[in-house]
């Protein structure tokens, strides 16, 4: 992973990869299966990209997590939300 891609925010020594919000990249961990779904050539979840709902994030973000402290989605997905740069699209020729 391009670790300028990821937001600022979001860090893997905290536990959370790409996988755990994303699913299994085995269908679209690809170089050239990411540009293409980037592109909107192809559709992520044809691939097995999961795009994080809160149905998703609350499977972990709940009362039952030792270090819980409450969990607004709305908020929450503000600070993770990661979109590819547009200068990184532009360069690649992304849509």
């Amino acid at each position: 992973v391009d670790a300028s891609m990821l937001d600022k925010g979001y860090s893997q020594e905290e536990g959370v990869g790409c996988e755990s919000c994303h699913g299994a990249g085995e269908g679209y961990w690809k170089k050239k299966d990411m540009e293409d779904i980037t592109k909107g050539i192809v559709d992520g979840s044809t691939l097995g990209l999961v795009k994080p709902t809160e149905e998703l994030c609350v499977k972990c973000h709940n009362e039952e997590s030792p270090s819980f402290k409450g969990f607004n989605f709305v908020e929450m997905y503000k600070q993770i939300h990661h979109p590819i740069p547009d200068d990184y699209k532009k360069e690649k020729g992304y849509k």
